[in-house]
């Protein structure tokens, strides 16, 4: 099925429908079992890490732009797996994000991320 998917539309757009599909209930199942497929495969063909920031353009812009774009959970995914079933490589994302970001601009909007949740928080205990 993947393979039929990924013919008619190209793998990146298979990425970005299979993010889409892992938000419904009815699909989400099956959207999850084709991406471990994808991600598999990409690994299995050597895909790397640089590669895939690229190919998802997520390397252009800002990075609020970057955390808007869909692709990067499948980029989060694929570095877990990768990962996990490579311990001996241990790619680290924060590097490939301070690399193409900055130290500065990345610290910055992990502070207001950080800021979010514990104002999400607060609002949870107060009940408002």
């Amino acid at each position: 099925m993947l393979g039929t998917f990924t013919k008619a539309y190209g793998d990146e757009e298979v990425a970005k429908m299979l993010v889409t599909a892992k938000l419904n209930p009815t699909t989400k199942q099956l959207a999850n079992k084709l991406q471990n497929e994808q991600i598999v495969g990409w690994m299995q063909n050597g895909v790397s890490p640089d590669y895939l920031f690229k190919w998802f353009r997520l390397d252009e812009g800002t990075i609020e732009g970057l955390l808007a774009n869909p692709a990067l959970g499948v980029w989060y995914h694929f570095f877990t797996n990768l990962n996990q079933f490579h311990a001996d490589r241990d790619v680290r994302m924060i590097t490939q994000l301070v690399d193409n970001y900055g130290d500065i601009p990345l610290a910055k909007e992990q502070a207001w991320c950080r800021g979010q949740v514990a104002a999400n928080s607060v609002s949870k205990v107060d009940g408002t």
